[in-house]
């Protein structure tokens, strides 16, 4: 099943600055992106800190309903292997070319 969210992949400082408000996200953690995955995709699942939220909302604010799309987040610690993650995936896209 292919990743139906995007996500660039960005240094953890580009994070902080830019990182979307979210009233579920804990002070220690990132909001990743919107998932229509009721489950965590498998290739995250290693993740010690990743989970997902109850109530997902689109970009204007509205609420999503939930049997369509959840909030995903990550703790920062894990930052870094997630950034992993996409990276490879980036630069097996790009290998394939």
């Amino acid at each position: 099943m292919s990743m139906p969210w995007l996500m660039t992949a960005l240094s953890l400082r580009d994070i902080k600055m830019n990182n979307y408000y979210h009233p579920e996200k804990k002070e220690t953690e990132i909001f990743i992106a919107n998932t229509r995955q009721l489950d965590i995709p498998k290739k995250f699942r290693h993740l010690k800190t990743i989970r997902l939220g109850r109530q997902a909302y689109c970009i204007n604010g509205s609420k999503l309903s939930p049997t369509y799309m959840l909030p995903m987040f990550v703790g920062k610690s894990d930052y870094n292997e997630l950034n992993r993650i996409w990276q490879d995936k980036i630069d097996s896209k790009r290998r394939d070319r």
